[in-house]
């Protein structure tokens, strides 16, 4: 109570309640900025390091500048994930955030039964709420269920990525082998850089290794076949060493991997998967963009059947040229096309000869190709409902030239308490009026995307001019592509929540993801609303006088810092004398602060506020030793002449105040009456409650540095921000990350 020095809210329960308040603030910012707008569901369920099943759930909306944005809301622990719980769940969550089921216009998930189930899964117990959200299957596990389907529907393919997960597998599961293949590839692109042939920089030509395929990782087929090309003549080598140092199964393994490997029919499939994934893994990529539209999506997905189309009648003879060039560079024997392939069981069986170009051309390469294309068609099936395809009259593309007036005066009968009957009725008469404006418009020209056609008209204000157009547009805008936001959060997930923190509570781990997540909204959040929050909340049920108030600085000095102190450094208000959230009767630190207004976190670089750190223990210093280092304890020390105190600084001194000293100055406690006074040293050694110097400062900090009391399990954290360049880094070192000074 009388102690403000040890008002250090280094509490867990006070630390807990300081997130929540960032938690609650930054909900409140994204829930004021969404409005009582329509919005589009999306969540996932996961497990967590625990074993416990964790829901995460995303809101995409349409905020008033017309951008799509997907937010965060939360991650809620559920028992078990049939859809009567999930729809539980769903229902207290809205409830707590005042969400409305009426304002739902969509909703995305994955194709697990409970998700969409016809009759009993939760897009169908939704639905019978409101028969306008709309339900689509994420486009992004769609497109990976067809990649999975190809690799098991032929039977040549099936084995060759079986081949690939061998040879990964063997190359790279051992340490040994794993380094001997980096360091090959290393030396290799020094000596293209050496020669000019390649370009060093951000993101290029970094250190590579195999990647293991897997059936749930989106592109990763696709990167294993691009590294296994680029890594082709030292996987070889690694795989021969081992045949030459390894025991008898893996000689055995290794042997048969790398006669495979040089065999025509691996490389043959090889380019040909690599190609034909390399499209597939271009619009995998595009759809999981945030703000991604289903009406860009479904172009994306009809250009990719094009390509498909086109690699089939046209790609054959591309394709066995640059089949031709890889054997010739890794001395491959090259097949004659013309000849009859012997030895094969079927063949035998029904008595027919095939020579090598029907066996490639028609059973590997039309196949594969046939089977890509009629899964795209299966999987896709909802680009060819007709409110999707209503959907994409409004794309600007080549001077709106899909717009269609009657079904897009359908599409606002397809959603009738979103239009009223005068609306529908007029509906028609503006649509004419629009279209003829917006050709005629320059300012349109090149727009060639709904969400750019949105943030135009926004722009230039005809959303007034054509309110029921723009409606259907945000209608549009508002239907789901990909739920790669809620897989991101899972990610998160797996960094805060880990097997050293598996007992972290799911309300904690939820305000926690919150924070890391919406870093910046977070950064936007003013200090005062989560001061005020922490202050009625944290410091009273603690006992904290309201002299001693839960002010910026104390709340900087703290280990929750690496939360807050982006945010306090860089509001930064010069306040003078006065409390830090305006308290007339604080007596705590932040009395007689100096906080520059200029001074700022980011300007400094180094993520660390000098004032802020510095000026909260200036004058608060507590001598906890009394001896220098490298001095016996009979050794006697020299003393100094105090430095002598005026009457007016006597006579302003709180007398409740705790004694204190300066670096280089003498001190005497009551019960030191009669020793010779030391001198107190300019380091001092480790201990609890013993002054502490920070070391190894960054260049741009003064080197008049205050000294800092504090004791020995917060001096480590207090050094956190003096590595940490971002908020992300400071939270994630904070949850209990890579150790910072294990190096």
């Amino acid at each position: 109570m009388n102690a403000p020095g040890n008002n250090q809210m280094i509490a867990t329960k006070i630390q807990k309640q300081l997130v929540n308040a960032c938690a609650v603030e930054t909900t409140n910012a994204i829930l004021a900025d969404f409005g009582d707008r329509w919005f589009t569901l999306l969540l996932d369920e996961a497990r967590d390091c625990s074993v416990k099943e964790q829901m995460a759930v995303v809101i995409r909306y349409v905020n008033k500048h017309g951008e799509v944005i997907e937010r965060f809301m939360a991650v809620v622990h559920v028992v078990t994930t049939t859809a009567a719980c999930l729809k539980e769940a769903i229902d207290s969550l809205f409830a707590k955030y005042g969400l409305s089921v009426a304002r739902l216009r969509g909703q995305e998930y994955d194709g697990a039964s409970n998700m969409s189930g016809e009759f009993n899964g939760l897009k169908s117990l939704i639905m019978k709420e409101n028969p306008y959200a709309l339900y689509v299957h994420c486009f992004a596990h769609q497109l990976q269920l067809v990649v999975v389907a190809v690799a098991q529907a032929n039977q040549y393919v099936c084995d060759f990525m079986w081949i690939v997960g061998s040879i990964v597998n063997t190359s790279a599961s051992s340490c040994k082998r794993a380094d001997k293949l980096r360091q090959l590839e290393h030396d290799r692109k020094v000596k293209l850089l050496e020669r000019g042939e390649i370009s060093s920089g951000r993101g290029l030509n970094q250190e590579t290794s195999l990647a293991r395929p897997g059936d749930t990782r989106w592109g990763s087929h696709h990167s294993t076949l691009c590294r296994i090309e680029q890594m082709w003549p030292f996987v070889i080598e690694v795989l021969q060493n081992l045949i030459d140092d390894g025991d008898r199964s893996s000689k055995s393994l290794s042997r048969t991997l790398v006669e495979r490997m040089e065999r025509y029919e691996f490389v043959f499939i090889l380019l040909l998967m690599k190609r034909i994934l390399a499209i597939t893994n271009h619009l995998s990529t595009v759809l999981q963009e945030k703000d991604q539209n289903i009406v860009n999506a479904m172009h994306l997905i009809n250009n990719v059947k094009c390509k498909l189309q086109k690699l089939r009648d046209s790609g054959w003879d591309i394709l066995l040229e640059d089949v031709k060039k890889f054997c010739n560079t890794h001395s491959i024997e090259i097949i004659n096309m013309t000849d009859n392939i012997n030895s094969r069981s079927r063949l035998k069986r029904d008595g027919k000869n095939v020579n090598f170009y029907h066996y490639y051309h028609v059973e590997i390469f039309y196949e594969v190709i046939d089977i890509i294309l009629q899964e795209m068609d299966s999987r896709f099936s909802e680009t060819t409902t007709d409110l999707l395809i209503y959907m994409t009259c409004l794309d600007p593309r080549n001077s709106f030239s899909r717009f269609d007036v009657q079904k897009l005066v359908r599409l606002a009968h397809f959603y009738e308490d979103d239009f009223s009957w005068n609306e529908r009725m007029l509906v028609e008469q503006e649509l004419e009026t629009y279209i003829d404006d917006v050709r005629s418009d320059e300012r349109f020209e090149g727009i060639s995307d709904l969400r750019s056609l949105a943030k135009k008209m926004i722009e230039i204000m005809k959303n007034r001019v054509f309110p029921l157009v723009y409606q259907m547009i945000e209608l549009a805008l508002l239907l789901p592509v990909a739920t790669a936001t809620v897989e991101r959060v899972f990610s998160a997930m797996n960094i805060v929540k880990i097997d050293l923190r598996n007992r972290i509570r799911d309300e904690w781990m939820n305000d926690g993801l919150i924070v890391y997540i919406e870093k910046d909204i977070f950064n936007t959040v003013d200090n005062e609303p989560i001061l005020q929050r922490a202050n009625f909340t944290a410091f009273s049920e603690h006992g904290v006088s309201k002299n001693n108030c839960g002010c910026a600085s104390e709340v900087a000095s703290s280990i929750f810092v690496v939360v807050l102190a982006n945010s306090i450094s860089r509001q930064g208000d010069n306040r003078g004398n006065e409390c830090m959230i305006g308290n007339p009767n604080c007596h705590s630190v932040c009395a007689g602060m100096d906080i520059d207004q200029d001074e700022r976190r980011d300007e400094i670089g180094v993520g660390f506020s000098l004032h802020l750190e510095a000026g909260m223990r200036r004058g608060r210093a507590v001598a906890g030793s009394r001896r220098g280092p490298g001095r016996s304890r009979k050794q006697p020390i020299e003393a100094e002449e105090p430095e002598p105190v005026t009457q007016e600084a006597e006579s302003s001194r709180d007398p409740t105040d705790v004694e204190t000293v300066s670096l280089g100055q003498t001190h005497q406690t009551p019960r030191d009456q009669g020793r010779q006074p030391q001198e107190i040293p300019s380091v001092i050694p480790s201990g609890r409650n013993r002054e502490f110097q920070p070391q190894g400062i960054p260049s741009g900090i003064p080197s008049a540095f205050p000294t800092l009391a504090t004791t020995d399990w917060m001096r480590d954290r207090a050094r956190i921000p003096l590595l940490a360049r971002s908020v992300k880094d400071r939270f994630t070192l904070y949850l209990g990350g890579a150790d910072p000074w294990a190096a």
